[in-house]
């Protein structure tokens, strides 16, 4: 065979095969056209206008996009696979070449209307909302597949009272609005949801999805107007709370721990304060960062929230009572310790507290129950010229001199008596002071570690 010939032959074999697809072609425009004659995409599908058309619908969930608990909303992505049968768009196989199938756009027949019955944004029609530029499959027995795909935001009302370890329940519900019981909803698989392209979400585990169909019944003034067909897809998210644990548990375990620590500081020490003050502003970050997460109202806050401000108020409270401590140490300089109180607190809550060795005996002070002593009495007075002061003199300067040595001692031993007085009273206030701190320590930890494993077993109680 010579190449002139091959080639010919060559073009001849192509020629063929596009007058084939040419007929392929053809045979599909031919049964397009003849289809679309039969039918009218304003005008539901029905040969009896007194039957409903039913509509089976399955719900493919792709991804979910979040949940803000803040505004409650729930963003989810996912298509439909909508089947229902249409008797104007069948026909005979044999008639056109054996084609059982065809492909074109939505557009073209009617759809059903599917509306987000709870979405945040304005209600649409997932039929009118470009969806109906997704195409069509129709079968030679008017089966007709139409799987629309789009993002919804939806409303889910959140319950926080567990955070972070709560569990969500998000529903996206579907409904039709003008056929109402002309139009009703099916259940492909009833209960499921299809997970097969579905992409798991860092933050939110999908425990359990299901779907189911109701009817919904609207009555105005007592009158039944209105019977509406749903689909609801639940699904069921458990929040990953390995982020929260870190960030926000730990740390306010940690400070409520630090904070008892404060108490080991000398009661009249002025670095309790600033002390105090540092972890009250680190409890404050802490409320920052779950006032992100937590709805501005609602009755079912977290328990968690609770505790870090019953955490905070505590720790407010210590920070009182240790500006109170350092006030009362100083006070010893001008005022004593009642009798009343040094027994309330040397008598009773000393002992209480195992404070016996360090509370003295007698807590009063010597000063005040010896007897007063003539300052005369006090000193052998000696003149300067190193003759005893008390020969004899004449009589007048005798008694000057011994009424301006008697003043010199009365100053002289009062003041002494008020060093001494100011000295026992600061060690008796500041003795005061550290048996009370340490029951306000007592009393502080029992309180944090009660609060802290009644956290804890209460969340584990609730979240299984």
């Amino acid at each position: 065979m010579t190449a002139s010939s091959l080639f010919l032959a060559t073009l001849a074999l192509f020629l063929q095969f596009d007058e084939i697809q040419l007929g392929v072609k053809n045979v599909e425009k031919l049964l397009l056209n003849d289809l679309l004659m039969k039918t009218n995409k304003y005008t539901r599908p029905t040969t009896d206008p007194h039957l409903p058309t039913v509509v089976t619908l399955d719900f493919g969930l792709r991804k979910v996009g979040s949940l803000d608990e803040k505004d409650q909303v729930l963003t989810t992505s996912g298509f439909i696979v909508a089947n229902w049968i249409d008797p104007f768009l069948s026909w005979d196989p044999n008639q056109y070449e054996n084609i059982s199938r065809l492909i074109f756009p939505g557009d073209l027949i009617w759809l059903p209307e599917i509306a987000v019955y709870n979405s945040i944004e304005k209600t649409k029609d997932i039929a009118l909302d470009g969806a109906d530029s997704f195409r069509v499959e129709i079968r030679n027995n008017g089966l007709v597949t139409w799987i629309p795909g789009g993002q919804w935001i939806t409303e889910c009302a959140v319950n926080m009272k567990l955070f972070p370890f709560d569990t969500q329940t998000c529903n996206v519900t579907f409904i039709n609005w003008v056929y109402k019981a002309a139009l009703q909803y099916r259940m492909r698989n009833p209960g499921k949801i299809r997970l097969d392209v579905y992409s798991p979400n860092r933050e939110w585990d999908l425990v359990k999805a299901t779907s189911n169909t109701s009817i919904l019944r609207i009555e105005f003034d007592g009158n039944l107007t209105m019977t509406l067909s749903t689909a609801m897809f639940s699904l069921e998210l458990r929040r990953s709370s390995g982020y929260y644990v870190l960030n926000l548990i730990v740390p306010s375990m940690t400070l409520s721990l630090i904070s008892v620590l404060m108490f080991w500081l000398p009661p009249n020490s002025g670095e309790r304060v600033s002390f105090g003050i540092t972890i009250l502003l680190s409890f404050s970050v802490t409320m920052l960062m779950m006032s992100d997460v937590t709805p501005k109202s609602g009755s079912d806050m977290p328990i968690l929230l609770y505790y870090v401000v019953g955490c905070m108020l505590i720790n407010g409270i210590s920070l009182c009572m240790s500006v109170f401590m350092i006030h009362t140490s100083g006070r010893g300089s001008y005022r004593r310790p009642s009798a009343r109180l040094k027994t309330l607190v040397f008598g009773y809550l000393g002992r209480l507290l195992r404070f016996e060795q360090y509370i003295p005996a007698n807590p009063t002070s010597p000063a005040s129950n010896r007897e007063p002593e003539d300052p005369g009495d006090l000193l052998t007075l000696t003149d300067l010229d190193g003759t005893n002061g008390n020969t004899e003199k004449t009589w007048p300067q005798q008694v000057v001199q011994d009424e301006y040595i008697r003043r010199i001692l009365v100053k002289v031993k009062s003041r002494l008596d008020d060093d001494e007085e100011s000295t026992i009273g600061k060690e008796e206030w500041l003795m005061i002071c550290r048996i009370v701190d340490y029951g306000l320590y007592i009393a502080v930890s029992c309180v944090l570690f009660s609060s802290t494993v009644s956290f804890m077993i209460y969340v584990a109680i609730l979240s299984h």
